[in-house]
């Protein structure tokens, strides 16, 4: 509710107020703040003034005094060169608005005001919900006192706003029945040594200039209706009052305009979840309009900082509060600059920035085969990277062509880093592909692919002979048949010409030193180990290693 409080805070806080005003105070409810929407908006209230002398904005009336005809006197386009009246910024009393028949001889007098009024410090974005012109009357007087005895402001358009000229005359408002901008206050109702305000209505309010000048007038109503006051002399209808010229503002024209002055929204930005490889869900909030209405409102993000709604962009329908919006097409591992927005009529407003990185599958290096028999081996990889997301499964796998997606098996870890595992059921003598793997919500990534070859296996039936020759074509994993308890076997092995052929010597040979023979891998390269059966193992005991 508002409340009209005479003179309290000069009785209270000796700040100084003018005696013929009244303080404007706004109540509101404190139960209203318990869910308002801060900050809260309420009105402002500016004062605006003519400038005095020469300047813009400026003030004074234009008359028209001729001995003629009324209609000649009110229709007249411009006050004549020859006539007494003319144009009056003045620094005394002047006539605000003046119908006047000097006698019956056809003297008729006419004045018009203007009052321009500077209110670009309003600036266009504030919304305003009333104002009120207002005149200090020093003196009227209302000798004819009839139902057009009265005055009312109307829209003027003078042909500059530093001077007047006698052709403004016709500027104020339409020369009959010019549009009025507030109700009218009859001469009997015009209180002199004060303010007379004329509060503006909805149509006055559009003169309003929020960007430039300002301009009004003031008419008296036989004026403005074009009647004429009847026979009689020194009959007139008039109001007298202080314009700019006056020496400070007490006394002044004044524009009071109430508005409010909406700014943009205010925005935060919170942190993105439900992150993917491609999407992701971006949150905002709105805590505040800015006390226009939010039309749109959403996430906009990019690869570099400060993103814009030039840039990638989700919407979320609604206002004010918390919101999210979903974004699509990202790229996989990419880092992304993010920041919440809202609009109204005032702007574009965003929150912090917050940053984050695209899922990918993970990363792997290194894979490693080791102890490699006719069936099992020993696997490995390297997991470098878990892209972002939590390790499900990691193993390996492995084929008989390359990129082999087959044969996969688990390892058991969950984590990065390096890991092996014992993989069987391999076939004998063949050239394997491999490579590591490790799973996540994205995908599953692979390292790059290894090869090694399966041992062949090899039988010595020595009831062939106890003297055998084999050519080493490939590795060996060799296995001993038929051996007599007491018998001596010599086994001759020869290199191809590629060499580097190994040999994997059975499990009931036994060394001396417990060592096997460093057999010479070289191409052509021979060697000669002899064994005695002792019934379980074959005992090696003479050994020549590099025979060319």
């Amino acid at each position: 509710r508002f409340d009209f409080e005479k003179q309290i805070l000069a009785s209270t806080n000796n700040v100084t107020t003018d005696p013929n005003e009244y303080i404007l105070t706004k109540h509101i409810e404190a139960e209203y703040f318990k869910t308002a929407v801060l900050p809260v908006f309420t009105d402002a209230t500016s004062t605006f003034y003519p400038v005095a002398g020469a300047n813009t904005p400026v003030d004074g009336y234009v008359a028209c005094d001729l001995t003629t005809t009324w209609a000649t006197t009110h229709d007249a386009s411009s006050v004549p060169t020859t006539d007494e009246g003319g144009v009056f910024p003045l620094n005394a009393l002047g006539n605000f608005a003046w119908s006047y028949r000097y006698d019956n001889n056809g003297r008729k007098i006419i004045a018009r005001s203007f009052f321009l009024f500077d209110a670009s410090s309003l600036t266009s974005s504030a919304i305003i919900s009333s104002a009120t012109f207002s005149v200090y009357v020093n003196t009227k007087s209302d000798s004819y006192g009839d139902s057009y005895s009265w005055f009312n402001v109307v829209q003027s358009s003078p042909a500059g706003t530093n001077n007047l000229v006698n052709s403004d005359y016709s500027q104020c408002g339409a020369v009959t029945n010019p549009t009025v901008g507030a109700t009218h206050i009859t001469a009997a109702n015009i209180t002199t040594s004060s303010y007379n305000d004329f509060p503006l209505n909805t149509t006055g309010l559009t003169w309003i200039s929020k960007t430039s000048i300002t301009k009004l007038g003031l008419r008296e109503g036989h004026d403005a209706t074009n009647n004429e006051i009847g026979a009689g002399s020194n009959l007139e209808v008039n109001i007298r009052g202080y314009f700019a010229d006056q020496t400070g503002t007490t006394q002044d024209p004044k524009l009071v305009v109430v508005y409010t002055l909406y700014t943009t929204p205010t925005v935060t930005t919170q942190a993105v979840n439900n992150i993917t490889s491609t999407t992701a869900t971006g949150n905002g909030n709105v805590t505040a309009d800015g006390g226009a209405t939010i039309t749109e409102r959403g996430i906009c993000w990019n690869t570099s900082t400060a993103p814009t709604t030039a840039n990638s962009k989700a919407t979320s329908t609604g206002t004010t509060g918390a919101f999210n919006a979903s974004m699509t097409g990202l790229t996989a591992s990419t880092s992304y600059y993010v920041r919440a927005y809202a609009i109204n009529s005032e702007g574009t407003s965003y929150g912090n920035e917050v940053t984050f990185t695209t899922l990918n599958i993970p990363s792997l290096t290194t894979p490693t085969a080791t102890a490699i028999t006719t069936n099992t081996v020993t696997m490995g990889a390297n997991v470098t990277s878990n892209g972002g997301a939590a390790i499900t499964a990691r193993g390996t796998c492995w084929g008989t062509s390359a990129n082999p997606t087959t044969n996969c098996i688990a390892e058991g870890g969950t984590t990065t880093g390096v890991f092996t595992h014992s993989r069987t059921g391999l076939p004998s003598g063949t050239f394997i592909y491999y490579r590591g793997y490790a799973t996540n919500s994205v995908g599953t990534g692979y390292s790059s692919d290894a090869t090694f070859t399966t041992i062949s296996p090899a039988t010595v039936d020595w009831n062939n002979s106890n003297v055998q020759e084999i050519t080493l074509a490939a590795n060996r994993f060799f296995s001993f048949t038929n051996g007599k308890s007491g018998g001596i076997y010599t086994l001759i092995l020869k290199q191809d010409g590629t060499g580097g052929r190994t040999v994997t010597w059975p499990t009931n040979v036994i060394w001396d030193g417990g060592d096997a023979p460093a057999l010479s891998t070289a191409a052509n390269a021979i060697g000669i180990v002899r064994f005695i059966y002792d019934g379980t193992n074959y005992l090696g005991f003479q050994v020549a290693l590099n025979i060319h």
